[in-house]
């Protein structure tokens, strides 16, 4: 199991974003395109899994990208948050958000 990094902004009351670094993440990508017509419809999205020793702020609509990144706010290659699930009813070692995104 290989480890990546990744930049979190969670959104604040206000307008402004907190950015969260983490260090114990597994990313998976999806690329592709549905065509429809001569419509070409992107289908790019990323799975997360952040694995944590407790709970932190995180919501939909927050933003994730892939590797450090040092912007308050999100970057324009940063992926939207549309699904969390939590597992933290595990080991210690196990305990992670799973995160869809788009």
């Amino acid at each position: 199991m290989k480890y990546s990094c990744a930049t979190l902004w969670h959104k604040l009351p206000g307008g402004n974003y907190k950015r969260i670094l983490f260090d114990r993440v597994l990313i998976t990508k999806k690329r592709g395109a549905n065509i429809g017509g001569s419509v070409v419809d992107s289908q790019n999205s990323m799975r997360a899994r952040i694995f944590l020793p407790s709970k932190i702020d995180i919501s939909i609509g927050d933003m994730i990208f892939d590797g450090y990144e040092a912007s308050l706010s999100p970057t324009p290659d940063a992926y939207i948050i549309k699904e969390i699930k939590e597992n933290f009813s595990t080991s210690a070692n196990l305990r992670h958000y799973n995160i869809m995104c788009v």
